[in-house]
């Protein structure tokens, strides 16, 4: 994964049309979300917002038996309302852009570089994720992610296919969409452009995800009035475990 809270698949708001183009001009705005895992292990999450541009991410994560651990994560912009670094417990991410995408993420350890991230997109769709990694003496090229898309899935990825620095895959998930906006739909499109990276849905919610391996995933929602997801269960059913999410909006 690009980012740790990237790897949050959030998944939000409901919409009446069929047409799976995505929404830049959210109802609502995400400010927090509350995970609930089988253990009793909770992560919570904070948005903190000027007007339409995050300002701060808070994480709180509870494992059983330690101590609540709270980082901060801020927000750098540029002239454009683009977010060109992020400061968090992890370092600091640098990000570059080609007109409107981000094309290129660095990860900093103090002045270290540690890792990279390029991405190539197709009619404005991420296409390909190459990861670099730290080997110790420099970054090398670990894995890279392919993503597919179809009329069904819009804007966000149908197929990921996943292979390792010679080229073989290692894996796959194919991913089926329910005629709903996702919880990053109640994001500013700045940080859209970000969450985008992970490879993961952000314009609207998935209701299963197949993997080779042969796990799978299913959602289950709950929306509010605006048709934003107040809660989602998403349950392994290889593995017989289920998270519960509940999320919380600032509304117009």
């Amino acid at each position: 994964m690009i980012w740790s809270i990237t790897a949050m698949i959030f998944m939000v708001a409901c919409n009446d049309s069929d047409d799976p183009s995505p929404s830049e001009d959210p109802r609502c705005l995400l400010i927090s979300s509350h995970w609930i895992q089988p253990n009793g292990d909770l992560r919570d999450y904070s948005f903190t917002y000027d007007q339409n541009q995050i300002t701060s991410l808070e994480s709180t994560f509870t494992f059983v038996g330690y101590e609540p651990n709270t980082g901060t994560t801020s927000f750098v912009y540029d002239d454009e309302g683009k977010i060109v670094e992020m400061n968090g417990p992890q370092g600091k991410d640098v990000f570059t852009y080609s007109g409107e995408v981000i094309i290129k993420q660095e990860r900093f350890n103090g002045v270290t570089l540690r890792d990279k991230f390029e991405f190539e997109y197709d009619n404005g769709n991420l296409v390909l994720i190459q990861d670099y990694t730290d080997n110790g003496t420099t970054l090398v090229n670990d894995r890279f992610q392919k993503l597919e898309y179809t009329k069904e899935s819009g804007k966000d990825p149908a197929v990921i296919r996943t292979f390792n620095a010679s080229g073989n895959l290692e894996g796959t998930a194919i991913y089926t969409y329910s005629n709903h906006d996702a919880a990053t739909a109640a994001l500013p499109a700045a940080l859209k452009k970000y969450w985008v990276l992970g490879g993961l849905p952000v314009y609207r919610t998935a209701s299963n995800v197949e993997f080779t391996n042969g796990e799978s995933i299913t959602y289950v929602y709950e929306f509010n009035d605006k048709g934003y997801p107040l809660k989602r269960t998403e349950t392994y059913t290889q593995y017989q475990i289920t998270n519960i999410i509940t999320y919380g909006y600032q509304c117009e």
